[in-house]
């Protein structure tokens, strides 16, 4: 499936990335979220539409952007989600990316999603085994190309989170309850707390950026000018 990777003008991802930013609402009897995006060239926010796409609503607090589109996992149940939620920002459509059907008996989780190495993923907690699973789609919205892109082991008090990777072996993981950044060897099977400018790093957060040449100030012309301000 071909998009766009570049934003239109006048919306600025970043401020996107963070969404669905408005909680969930009651619309009748359906909690759904809704997704808003400012407008540079306009000066103000607009909603776009609601997500509750079957009775499906993100359960994933961050959209990933990813091929000029965010990405949300989703579900009817916040434990129990079944779909990735899609919202490419070149025309402001919704349509949705199964998650990887798994033919295994061991329960697995869905938890998290992320971009890694370009591609889109998915990671949940195989608690039968403990051990968390990364999902990578190879090939971006075809779903038979789901594959299993590595087993981390699950030594920590609360699933960890793969952020990135340093080399085919080593991944970076947050670890929400050290606060820490682990490098993990997924080969040795070792873990290693990262260095941040030769100090072990403390984290509550952590998010990753796409640099961007796109000003924020794109749009904003002068009355009766086609300037850029």
């Amino acid at each position: 499936m071909a998009m766009s990777r570049k934003l239109p003008d006048e919306m600025i991802e970043e401020i996107v990335s963070r969404m669905p930013v408005k909680s969930s609402v009651i619309e009748g009897d359906l909690v759904c979220t809704f997704v808003d995006v400012y407008s540079t060239r306009m000066g103000f926010w607009r909603k776009l539409e609601s997500i509750s796409h079957n009775g499906t609503i993100p359960i994933h607090h961050f959209g990933v952007f990813l091929n000029g589109a965010l990405h949300w996992l989703a579900g009817k149940y916040y434990c129990s989600p079944s779909v990735i939620v899609v919202v490419n920002l070149t025309d402001e459509k919704f349509f949705e990316v199964p998650i990887p059907i798994i033919t295994t008996t061991s329960l697995l989780r869905f938890y998290g999603i992320v971009a890694l190495k370009g591609c889109l993923c998915v990671f949940g907690n195989r608690i039968n085994e403990n051990e968390i699973d990364v999902r990578m789609m190879k090939e971006y919205g075809v779903v038979e190309s789901w594959t299993k892109f590595s087993v981390v082991k699950n030594t920590f008090r609360f699933c960890p989170t793969p952020v990135c990777l340093m080399s085919d072996d080593d991944i970076i993981l947050a670890a929400p309850g050290k606060a820490k950044l682990i490098i993990y060897n997924k080969k040795k099977e070792q873990q290693r707390e990262m260095n941040v400018d030769g100090k072990t790093s403390n984290c509550i957060r952590i998010r990753t950026f796409m640099e961007s040449r796109i000003s924020p100030m794109i749009g904003r012309e002068t009355e009766g000018s086609d300037y850029i301000a």
